[in-house]
């Protein structure tokens, strides 16, 4: 994005002097060009063309920015723009505490917390969780809860490489429309199963095999993501059938039950 385009922008932002500034640098096709308005916008406090001028809101506190540069193929987007090396950088690390689970009964967190709730109490195979009838569960489990159990059930479980709350995101949402099903299901009930089977534990090897299902479903996805990084200087920037080529699909996972 060239200069001026960048000045206009900033300018139809109308930045009020009680919030932040956000800049998300994804790409660019003219670094030089945002390495200027970087280094105008943190110096001066402004930026202006022959057409259009932008500045920050005037006020008795400064203006927080902040800046997000996207992950590229040894950091070239990064070392593109020099102005970012004089600036202080913040290691954001892991950290389960910064989950914020929904209170919401029926968000995917807690309809997959409430099923490893049971299986963390073993109990799994002797009660039910409803979430479509008029026996639906009505209170939520805490937020501290939550965040023991994704720790316990999924992070300490061999994806410490690749943890990240998009990884956490995908997992989350494969599984709890899996356990939907799974609720709604007469087959799996607690009373039937007694009827059909002579194991006591299947609703726990189902759960079991679902978790499992949808972890591999996300570190498959992540790693893919991780791998078109590593690609990107070989594929043509037109060829989207390559890249289409890369994603994947649920059909592609292990998921056979």
């Amino acid at each position: 994005m060239e200069f001026s385009r960048l000045v206009s922008q900033l300018k139809e932002c109308k930045l009020r002097p009680v919030e932040s500034l956000h800049i998300n640098v994804v790409s660019a096709n003219y670094p030089g060009d945002v390495n200027m308005f970087l280094f105008e916008l943190l110096t001066l406090g402004m930026v202006s063309t022959n057409v259009d001028i932008a500045c920050l809101p005037s006020s008795e506190t400064p203006t927080h920015i902040f800046i997000e540069i996207a992950s590229t193929t040894e950091q070239y987007l990064l070392n593109s723009l020099p102005m970012t090396g004089y600036l202080l950088f913040n290691h954001i690390s892991w950290n389960i505490k910064s989950l914020k689970a929904s209170q919401v009964i029926n968000s995917p967190i807690q309809v997959t917390c409430h099923y490893l709730n049971l299986l963390d109490r073993n109990d799994i195979d002797s009660k039910e969780i409803l979430f479509r009838t008029d026996k639906a569960i009505k209170d939520p489990l805490s937020v501290e809860r939550c965040q023991n159990l994704i720790e316990k059930y999924f992070f300490n479980k061999g994806s410490k490489d690749i943890s990240s709350f998009r990884f956490f995101e995908i997992f989350i949402n494969v599984l709890s429309d899996q356990l939907v099903r799974f609720s709604s299901s007469q087959f799996f009930t607690v009373d039937n199963l007694k009827l059909m089977v002579e194991e006591t534990n299947i609703r726990k090897l189902i759960l079991g095999t679902l978790i499992y299902v949808s972890k591999d479903f996300a570190t498959r996805s992540i790693k893919t993501k991780e791998a078109q990084l590593e690609s990107t200087n070989a594929i043509d920037a037109d060829d989207e059938n390559a890249r289409l080529g890369t994603i994947v699909q649920w059909d592609d996972s292990n998921h056979l039950i």
